[in-house]
């Protein structure tokens, strides 16, 4: 008899990813925040509501998003920085959905 494989712990993103995201209010966030639009779309209005001295683009408020899960709740994510910003940012809200940071968003 064969032993399986341990399970990695992995789960899969939707497919595909939904058109609207939410998350629930927090300690810093007193409301839930919801995006909308493609994955570039909702990591832009994350930055916006950043409310930066300068704007960041979406490579910068990814890794500014990644250290404040990693400080703040332990939630450690790894995505690689030399990849193009589109799929970087689908990569992103994928582990959003997938750690559970984010939920999507019913449809009415």
């Amino acid at each position: 008899m064969t032993t399986p494989p341990p399970r990695s712990g992995v789960v899969a993103p939707p497919d595909p990813l939904p058109k609207a995201i939410w998350m629930p209010a927090s300690s810093s966030a007193k409301l839930p925040s919801c995006y909308q639009g493609s994955p570039l779309e909702m990591v832009g209005e994350m930055g916006m509501e950043m409310k930066p001295a300068k704007p960041l683009g979406p490579h910068d408020t990814i890794d500014t998003l990644l250290r404040f899960l990693d400080d703040e709740r332990n939630i450690k994510i790894k995505i690689p920085g030399q990849i193009p910003e589109g799929p970087r940012s689908q990569i992103f809200v994928s582990a959003l959905l997938v750690t559970g940071v984010a939920r999507e968003m019913p449809q009415a």
